[in-house]
C-alpha cells in the first residue's frame, strides 16, 4: 500500500534483484496488487546502477547470482551514498546460520528463505518501508531545520553588523567629541588672545592642526567602510607621541592642577602599529584619568603614564590616576559599549570599548584595577619594536 509522508502520497518502488526471470515475475504478481511498484534488476551490477539513480525504495536480493553474487552487491549498495539506509531483505535457499551472519555483516536488514511465505515477505517489506519512511521524514525536517537555521543565523549576521555599524558610528562620534573638545579650548584661547591683542600661541596652533588630523582620519575610515582596509602602519615613538597628547590636553585644560609623570625605559619605546589607533588608546585613557580626577579635592592629583619592555618584542603600559576610582559592580562592564560611570552628558561609554577593541586587534589585552576613591589603574601590551 502507499506511503506518505511530506508532500503528495507516493508509490513505493522494490527492487527485485535475482538472475532468475521466473522468480522476478513470481515478487512482481505478489507485490504488484498491495500496491507496490515493482522494479527487475537480473544481476547485481544493474541493481547497483537503478539504486545509483535513486530508484529505490526497498531492495529483495538473491544471495546466489552469477558475477556480483548477494553479499558483494549489498556491500556495494551500502558503501553508496544513496545505500545507506536502503532496506535490503536477503532471499536465499540457503538458510544456515552462516548465511544469515554473513549477511548480516553484509549489511542486511532482512533475511527470508524460499521458499517464501508471502504473507510475512509481505509483512516484512511493509514494516521496513515504514521505518524507511519514517527515516526520510525525519531526514527532510532535520534539512528543513538547518536551513531555517541558517536562514536565522544569515539574519542574525545581519542584525550584528547593523549592530557593530551603530557601535562604530557610536565610537567614531566619541572621538570626534574629543576633537570637538579640543577645538573648542583652543578656539576659545585663539579669542581671548586677539581680544588681548596677541598673536596666536604655537600650543594654540598645535592644538588646532592636531584636530583637522583627526577630523581628517575619522573621515576617512568613515569613506573607506565600504571598502576597508589595513591600517598604515609605521614606527611610533612613544615618547614623543605622549608629550604630544600630554601637552594638547594641557593646552586646552583637560589636565590643569594634575601632575602627569611618564616613565619610559631608558633605551625608548617604540611601537610598530597605526598611529592614529594608538592615539585614540591613550587619548581616551587620559581623559578618563581626568575625569577622574576632576572632582578630587582632598589630595594632590596625580596622573601616571609607564611603560616597560617584556619579552618577545611586547610593550606594557600602565594609566594610573588617584581618582574617585570605579564601584567594584561596576568593573566588569566599564568595557561594554556605551556604559559608563559618568554623569550624564559628561561620558558616551564608547572610549573604554575602543580601547579594548584596538589592543585586541593588536594582540594585546587590557585590564583594570580599581576601588572607590583609590584611583584606576588601566594595564595593556602593545606590540613593540626593536
Amino acid at each position: 500500500m502507499p506511503l506518505s509522508g511530506v508532500g503528495v502520497p507516493r508509490i513505493p518502488k522494490v527492487l527485485v534483484v535475482d538472475d532468475e526471470e521466473t522468480n522476478r515475475v513470481l515478487l512482481d504478481a505478489v507485490l504488484s496488487p498491495e500496491g507496490y511498484e515493482v522494479l527487475q534488476a537480473a544481476s547485481g551490477e544493474e541493481a547497483l546502477g537503478r539504486i545509483a539513480n535513486g530508484e529505490a525504495d526497498l531492495v529483495l536480493l538473491d544471495m546466489m547470482m552469477p558475477g556480483l553474487d548477494g553479499i558483494e552487491t549489498c556491500e556495494r549498495i551500502r558503501q553508496h551514498p544513496r545505500g545507506l539506509d536502503l532496506p535490503v531483505v536477503f532471499l536465499t535457499a540457503y538458510g544456515d546460520r552462516d548465511a544469515r551472519i554473513r549477511a548480516k555483516r553484509a549489511g542486511a536488514d532482512e533475511f527470508l528463505t524460499k521458499p517464501l511465505d508471502e504473507a510475512e515477505l509481505l509483512v516484512r517489506i511493509k514494516n521496513l518501508l515504514a521505518a524507511k519512511a519514517w527515516h526520510d521524514l525525519r531526514e527532510r525536517q532535520r534539512e528543513l531545520l538547518e536551513r531555517e537555521l541558517e536562514r536565522r543565523a544569515e539574519l542574525l549576521l545581519r542584525a550584528e553588523r547593523l549592530a557593530t555599524l551603530g557601535t562604530l558610528a557610536g565610537a567614531v562620534g566619541h572621538e570626534l567629541n574629543n576633537a570637538n573638545m579640543v577645538f573648542n579650548f583652543a578656539l576659545h584661547a585663539l579669542e581671548k588672545r586677539i581680544e588681548a591683542g596677541e598673536l596666536p600661541g604655537a600650543d594654540d596652533l598645535a592644538a588646532l592642526k592636531r584636530v583637522y588630523k583627526t577630523v581628517s582620519l575619522h573621515a576617512s575610515q568613515l569613506l573607506s567602510l565600504g571598502r576597508p582596509g589595513p591600517d598604515r602602519v609605521e614606527m611610533i615613538d612613544l615618547a614623543a607621541l605622549l608629550g604630544e597628547l600630554v601637552s594638547t590636553l594641557r593646552a586646552v585644560g583637560r589636565l590643569r592642577q594634575i601632575e602627569v609623570l611618564v616613565a619610559l625605559p631608558e633605551e625608548g619605546a617604540t611601537v610598530l602599529a597605526s598611529r592614529t589607533r594608538i592615539e585614540q588608546v591613550f587619548m581616551n585613557l587620559l581623559v578618563n584619568a581626568s575625569d577622574a580626577l576632576s572632582d578630587v579635592r582632598d589630595r594632590p592629583k596625580t596622573l601616571t603614564v609607564r611603560v616597560e619592555a617584556m619579552p618577545g618584542d611586547r610593550l606594557r603600559c600602565v594609566v594610573a590616576d588617584n581618582g574617585v576610582g570605579v564601584e567594584a559592580e561596576c568593573l566588569e562592564r566599564v568595557f561594554e559599549p556605551y556604559f559608563t560611570t559618568k554623569p550624564v552628558g559628561r561620558g558616551t561609554g564608547l572610549g573604554l570599548p575602543v580601547v579594548q577593541q584596538i589592543v585586541s586587534a593588536y594582540g594585546g589585552t587590557v585590564s583594570l584595577e580599581s576601588a572607590p576613591d583609590r584611583g584606576a589603574r588601566f594595564t595593556f601590551d602593545l606590540p613593540g619594536y626593536s
